[in-house]
């Protein structure tokens, strides 16, 4: 057994988290307190120019320095949510156009000649553009060429190097030379060539992706060509944009026994470049939907799906394959009873189990679509060492799932946790804690998992017993670890569980959301387990039977059978190879006519509707780093991985990151709506957020122009009252822009 943490401080390093700091509402306060500085330097330092007062210069060099700790504060509080900063997108746009406009003003008000004022009029109409064009090239420099990685023909595309901080950087710094200037009572026409030049890291970012944008074309010509001399027995694919290449690495191995050539195609640049740095077969980025329904060569003869991304029925169109959904994991949520499932071919299961729990929810699909091939990935898992009660001092994992997107996957027992663990030390027993890595992304659970682990380190200081947390049970180990190393394990409604049962050691499921009677029925693999309530009121006689007489030995092996198949344990995972290979044999169930004859299909085309916690394609957005200037694809903006259908929010306990994970997928045919189908909560599309972030946008620019127009109005004599009142709504405009969300912190 691994060594254990032995001080309550090594649970701060336990991997992902969002880290302790400034609340988005100080943060975003913060923010306005510097806007307003900003507003309140350039125009005062402007209206002391007007009144001749040389002082003026000086306040707007302050206003390019209380810019430049704006510009910086963003970047801190981006690195610090671990956000990625993005300058070019909505960073400080306003305060930035109005010092060039304050910049420009102070050079005409002080201008002792005509020419002077033109050159501070030219030097101005050149950083706003600069800064109206910054949208633009946010998009433009995302963009990458798609992957094709480890396969003949095809290249690798050189890194080029970010050039967005540069952009900013220069557009600030040539403000801030302009103000300097200012004070030192130069000609703006020294002014002017500084701005130009500020212009040249965007115009570099131009060329590059000029350069990548042509890199990407040839790339993607030459892909199915390359494909198709590789010659592949199937494909495996993936839609989701984020990483998740766990899901597909848990299938490789038995990929591989079965001796056929096989390749990776995904949608999505970041899951291509993750999937490709850990595997050596071909992984191909396939971004347009009319190029995926193609990319697959005449020697590929099925196709497998391991998650629930609404862009599979893109791939499902193309008839010329057999395609098979095999998941990542299996257990009795929602997402394992997914009526879009009906759109494959076959489905994989684990088990009978897995296949009555559809018409179970009220999903009919053809019962001949169905093969049990068991869970290939548990024939590691080690088998009791004999009866628990035997055991002088048994090892009890604990491993609780997350809590979810939405309420139907809401079945963490992690809220009440420390009572669990503190029931566990009760009995003399080595806890291993197993917290979900998704967790850590809210802060009341990170603060529940803390106290877990000072509650561990503390009874392990004064016990000597080697309880495992943060690292030691989550990333210097698998969950296959956890599982070998226990005697037994209490856990929620996950995949975790089902693997567990292959070990036939006892364990104990949390009833989070109903009664015992309720939750058996609901979720049937709890007929092998320790059923508690949720409040905990029988925890104590049920972890007493547990680990004591454990009348449940008899029940789990029933219940092993029925969900993991009846396979002997020797050669288990030769059902899930022996099932790849009769695919591929069989090859595609329509004629070729009509495979060359089938309609492409847009995802979620078909009328199916996808269940609480699978998202759809109006949740999957194309992220922009994969969308193309060549018409390729469109540029619609970024997407959030949490959106996508097959995510984390399937998943189960942290267990399910390392070994299996559910499932859930997208719809073709005839898939009824379940009978159970809870509506999810509202959640801000991909869309209505580029909507808030461009309002953001316009009010910054749009008071940049109306402090312009101040201006103008000003030098051509206009009334003080007139020029007043645009200052006024400029200042307001600016103001306003401070009020989008603090998910975007690089907003002032």
């Amino acid at each position: 057994m691994a060594a254990m943490p032995t001080t309550a401080t090594s649970t701060h390093d336990q991997g992902p988290r969002r880290p302790a700091g400034p609340s988005p509402t100080a943060v975003r306060l913060i923010g306005l307190g510097i806007g307003v500085a900003v507003v309140a330097a350039a125009a005062g330092g402007v209206a002391v120019l007007w009144r001749g007062s040389g002082l003026g210069g000086l306040l707007i060099l302050l206003a390019a320095g209380l810019v430049a700790v704006q510009l910086r504060r963003t970047r801190v509080v981006a690195l610090a949510a671990e956000l990625p900063w993005e300058p070019l997108r909505n960073v400080v746009t306003g305060p930035r156009a109005l010092l060039v406009v304050a910049v420009a003003a102070g050079f005409a008000l002080t201008a002792g000649e005509t020419d002077q004022a033109s050159a501070a009029a030219i030097a101005v109409f050149v950083g706003l553009g600069c800064l109206a064009a910054e949208p633009v090239l946010s998009r433009a420099g995302r963009y990458t060429v798609p992957v094709a990685a480890h396969l003949p023909g095809t290249t690798d595309p050189v890194t080029e190097r970010d050039l967005a901080p540069a952009v900013v950087v220069a557009g600030v710094l040539a403000s801030a030379v302009g103000a300097a200037l200012l004070v030192a009572d130069v000609s703006a026409w020294w002014w002017l060539p500084v701005e130009v030049l500020a212009v040249v890291p965007a115009a570099l970012m131009v060329v590059s992706t000029v350069r990548r944008v042509l890199a990407g074309r040839r790339q993607r010509a030459a892909a199915p060509a390359a494909l198709a001399r590789y010659a592949p027995d199937f494909l495996v694919f993936t839609g989701r944009p984020d990483d998740a290449s766990y899901q597909l690495v848990m299938w490789l191995d038995y990929f591989r026994r079965t001796g056929l050539r096989f390749a990776f195609v995904t949608r999505h640049h970041q899951a291509a470049q993750a999937l490709a740095a850990r595997v050596p077969e071909p992984v191909v980025e396939v971004r347009d939907a009319d190029d995926l329904t193609k990319i697959a060569p005449a020697s590929a003869r099925a196709a497998f799906y391991v998650n629930a991304s609404g862009n599979n029925g893109l791939l499902v169109a193309d008839r010329r394959l057999r395609h098979v959904y095999i998941g990542h994991g299996d257990s009795d949520k929602p997402p394992s009873f997914n009526p879009t499932h009906a759109q494959y071919d076959e489905i994989f299961t684990a088990g009978p189990a897995a296949a009555r729990r559809y018409p179970a929810h009220g999903v009919s699909i053809a019962p001949d679509k169905f093969r049990t091939v068991g869970r290939p990935q548990v024939e590691d898992v080690q088998p009791a060492r004999g009866p628990i009660a035997e055991r002088p001092r048994p090892v009890v994992l604990y491993a609780p799932t997350w809590r979810g997107h939405v309420m139907e996957s809401r079945l963490s027992s992690l809220p009440v946790g420390e009572k669990i663990v503190s029931a566990l030390l009760a009995r003399d027993v080595t806890v291993v804690f197993r917290s979900h890595p998704l967790s850590r992304a809210i802060p009341e659970d990170a603060a529940i998992i803390a106290r877990i682990g000072q509650l561990l380190a503390a009874d392990a200081a004064r016990t000597g017993r080697p309880h495992r947390w943060g690292p030691a049970a989550e990333t210097d180990v698998g969950i296959l670890d956890c599982l070998n190393d226990s005697d037994a394990m209490v856990a929620d409604v996950s995949s975790v569980v089902s693997d567990y049962l292959f070990s036939t050691k006892p364990f104990a499921m949390i009833a989070v959301p109903a009664l015992p009677p309720d939750f058996l029925a609901e979720y049937p693999v709890a007929r092998a387990a320790y059923v508690v309530r949720g409040d905990l009121a029988d925890l104590d006689r049920r972890l007493d039977a547990m680990l004591g007489p454990d009348p449940m030995a008899t029940q789990r092996a029933a219940v092993r059978a029925d969900y993991l198949g009846d396979f002997a344990a020797d050669n288990y995972a030769e059902a899930f190879v022996d099932a790849v290979r009769e695919v591929c044999r069989l090859g595609p169930v329509v004629p070729a006519a009509a495979a060359r004859s089938a309609v492409s299909l847009e995802p979620g085309a078909t009328g199916e509707s996808e269940p609480a916690g699978e998202s759809g394609p109006a949740d999957e957005p194309r992220p922009a780093a994969e969308q193309d200037l060549t018409g390729e694809s469109d540029l619609t903006g970024e997407s959030d991985p949490a959106d996508e259908s097959g995510s984390a929010g399937e998943s189960g306990s942290a267990g399910e990151t390392a070994l299996t994970a559910p499932t859930g997928e997208t719809a073709r045919g005839k898939a009824p709506t379940p009978a159970r189908s809870p509506a999810p909560p509202a959640r801000t599309s991909a869309a209505a957020r580029r909507r808030a972030a461009s309002g953001a946008a316009v009010l910054q620019l749009a008071g940049a122009l109306m402090a312009a127009a101040a201006l103008v109005l000003a030098l051509l004599g206009a009334p003080g009252w007139l020029v007043a009142v645009v200052v006024a709504l400029a200042t307001g405009e600016l103001l306003l822009s401070s009020t989008a969300s603090p998910r975007r912190p690089g907003q002032w």
